[in-house]
């Protein structure tokens, strides 16, 4: 096995190494620019309040975890397939991590391609919060692309997909060199990074933007969809309305993807289906921060509009950083496996027709068969396992002990 790296050499894209500094900002003017939104940020939080509980245990939680991310981070950031901070944009963090796919000696073929959008509650979104995903990933013959992206208060929501977009876009003109599949592009999103990335496929829908890059799917893990209904559970686990409103533009019901989906008129289901791709969604049963039916409540939406949703799972007891915390590090990664069968195409609709759940009259047909894969994963702690080419490999080996990642659960604020 080797590198696409080895081939290609990055393909000419060039990142700034380790250094997270813009090209384009100096080290004084970043730091400007970080003091200013950590400032703005304090006033809008107000001292004291309630939220310095939650980075009270938010600094434990990630000190619990520290054993077993140090290791990985120190892999991350010496491992010369993982192209990082590359610029994707002239703005304050537009820059992006390519993780170049692990290939079989002698395979010439393009890979799937994943675009990866960490969440972050909008505010402390950063690409390196996927670093495990993205390592996983190319592991399994998989080019991943993680971009940063602007957050509150320095933008707001519109602005977040604004970069979204820009990153999409130079994924698009470079995916190719990278060794990636153009027609195999997955817009997955975790989060705050689910409802951005929804937001920006339904750009796809107003024809008074620039046509989106083509898209075989979307993921959505954990993610916020319905932010009205979400604001006062949102307000009680710790994030402040008026934030919320600011983070949101005073509009919640604008940049909401689910509302704005069961909003659009019944002639339109028909363009709709045709021009959102197809949908996977992930989400865990026991998520405090966002609860799961957020994503019921779209799975609903999407049907009745004949949007095809490949998967859906549904995992028992699990919260919201289990999924890509917790468990990649107790070496059981349900998620990864799964989003894998759906990428790998080992699972999941045809790639060059879009079926939908339409009469020809535009009209929802609810007697259709849905091709929905909806499924409830055991919890049993049994490692994950993937197949690549002839070697078994585990997905994650297990870096943590169970006693600490059953603390760090407990300690876990979201």
């Amino acid at each position: 096995e080797k590198s696409s790296a080895d081939e290609m050499g990055g393909a000419g894209v060039q990142g700034t190494g380790v250094s997270p500094i813009h090209p384009g900002f100096s080290i004084g003017g970043t730091s400007r620019i970080l003091s200013r939104a950590c400032l703005r940020l304090l006033w809008w939080l107000g001292i004291p309040g309630g939220w310095l509980l939650h980075a009270f245990l938010l600094i434990l939680y990630v000190l619990v975890l520290l054993p077993g991310l140090l290791p990985a981070f120190a892999r991350y950031l010496s491992s010369p397939t993982i192209l990082k901070n590359v610029p994707y944009g002239g703005k304050f963090r537009q820059q992006l991590d390519v993780y170049l796919p692990v290939v079989q000696n002698g395979n010439t073929k393009p890979v799937p391609v994943v675009f990866f959008v960490t969440g972050g509650a909008w505010i402390i979104g950063y690409k390196c919060w996927a670093f495990i995903m993205g390592m996983c990933l190319q592991r399994q013959g998989v080019l991943c692309i993680v971009p940063d992206y602007r957050n509150f208060p320095q933008v707001s929501v519109e602005d977040m997909v604004s970069d979204l977009r820009t990153a999409l876009e130079w994924t698009a003109e470079h995916v190719q060199r990278l060794g990636g599949d153009p027609s195999n592009v997955s817009l997955v999103g975790q989060s705050a990074g689910a409802h951005l990335s929804l937001l920006l496929a339904s750009e796809a829908l107003d024809s008074s933007l620039p046509p989106l890059p083509r898209l075989r799917r979307w993921v959505g893990i954990s993610g916020p969809y319905h932010i009205p209904r979400l604001a006062p559970h949102l307000a009680s686990r710790g994030l402040d309305q008026r934030i919320l409103q600011s983070v949101m533009s005073n509009d919640l019901e604008r940049w909401s993807p689910a509302l704005q989906l069961c909003r659009q008129p019944a002639p339109t289901a028909a363009a709709i289906a045709r021009a959102l791709p197809a949908v996977c969604l992930f989400h865990g049963e026991a998520d405090r921060t966002v609860p799961a039916d957020q994503t019921r409540e779209l799975s609903e939406v999407l049907r009745h509009l004949g949007v095809l949703i490949e998967k859906q799972v549904y995992y028992p007891g699990k919260t919201h950083t289990d999924l890509i915390l917790e468990d990649p590090l107790s070496g059981k990664d349900s998620l990864t496996m799964d989003l894998l069968d759906v990428v790998l195409g080992q699972e999941g609709g045809s790639p060059t027709e879009h079926p939908s759940n339409l009469t020809s009259s535009g009209k929802s047909n609810t007697a259709a068969v849905c091709p929905v894969r909806y499924s409830a994963r055991s919890t049993e702690d049994v490692p994950d396992r993937r197949v690549v080419g002839s070697t078994t490999t585990t997905l994650y080996p297990k870096a943590l002990p169970t006693g600490l990642v059953r603390l760090a659960r407990v300690l876990c604020p979201f």
